[in-house]
């Protein structure tokens, strides 16, 4: 962050694939990252840009993704405060892992998820763009 800080044409938008909010489903997943690091770096980023814009990706329904999985990546994307989420519902991909994994998430669950989670990503946009109203660009 040090060495971005210092250039001058720099944009400071950020996409930052998240992919769940949950460590349990991160691990399933076969990320490498916690949401402690990943929070860190959020910090690092927004401690270094004071008007950065974050944003990530996002993917619902992942098998075994439980109810109280759904609600801590809630709660995490609310914390983080991202601009904009990019949010997908998990389909089955033919030859990985997870396409053999149990407690295969049903389309209907996977649909409210995803709703639920667009409504936060249009509540956050929406809220800086408010925010951005009364400000002078020169």
């Amino acid at each position: 962050m040090n060495r971005f800080s210092k250039l001058e044409k720099m944009c400071h938008h950020f996409h930052l694939s998240l992919q769940s909010g949950c460590n349990s489903t991160l691990e399933r997943m076969n990320r490498r990252y916690k949401i402690e690091e990943f929070e860190e770096i959020v910090n690092r980023i927004r401690n270094t840009y004071s008007d950065s814009i974050l944003t990530t990706d996002i993917i619902v329904g992942f098998p075994g993704e439980t109810e109280e999985e759904f609600n801590k990546t809630y709660e995490f994307l609310k914390k983080i405060n991202f601009y904009k989420m990019h949010i997908f519902k998990y389909s089955v991909r033919k030859g990985t892992k997870a396409e053999k994994m149990e407690n295969q998430i049903s389309p209907e669950t996977k649909e409210i998820r995803s709703n639920k989670l667009i409504e936060l990503s249009d509540s956050n946009e929406q809220a800086y763009l408010n925010r951005q109203r009364n400000r002078c660009f020169i």
